[in-house]
């Protein structure tokens, strides 16, 4: 065996990938540009969808086809997180096609899959009121109260459950 040569560099065992060649603190720079910049179309787009389906539910109900307007304010419902909206036209919707059980079991429907949101037991009491059954309007109205509220909304459950205890 002869001796190496000495006039021969050696090779390199593995060669870099490019990605291996970038500093790290300039990731971190790009993954945060990336994060702001898409952060506000995430954010817009998730309040978006109610107002699209809340569009086309007005077409419906303009047309007279009430189960599609009330399909459509269930889906804005499902979809809204703080946004009062499509429970207040799902409401209207109730009161205009005198569908008030309909009006409950939607509002139960969206208390099943959501039990956070304070606007689907405010609005539910409120059926529960016109349909003169006041124990369950009572215990919705108490049920609004313990998810922090609305001011608003507060204090309509505050008097609303004064009212009912004194009855």
């Amino acid at each position: 065996m002869s001796p190496p040569s000495r006039l021969l560099s050696p090779l390199p065992v593995t060669r870099r990938r490019w990605y291996h060649r970038l500093p790290l603190g300039w990731t971190i720079v790009l993954g945060f540009v990336i994060v702001a910049l898409c952060y506000p179309i995430i954010y817009f787009g998730r309040t978006a969808v109610p107002l699209i389906y809340i569009d086309q539910a007005d077409q419906a109900m303009l047309k007279g086809k009430w189960d599609t307007a009330r399909e459509a304010y269930n889906t804005a419902m499902d979809w809204s997180m703080n946004y009062e909206e499509p429970f207040d036209l799902r409401w209207s919707l109730a009161l205009r096609a005198n569908a008030i059980q309909a009006a409950v079991d939607d509002f139960g429907m969206v208390i099943t899959a959501h039990p956070e949101r304070y606007m689907a037991y405010c609005y539910r009491a409120e059926a529960y009121m016109e349909l003169e059954q006041h124990p369950a309007a009572l215990a919705d109205y108490q049920a609004c109260l313990e998810r922090e509220p609305s001011p608003i909304w507060q204090a309509t459950a505050r008097n609303m459950v004064d009212y009912l205890q004194k009855k």
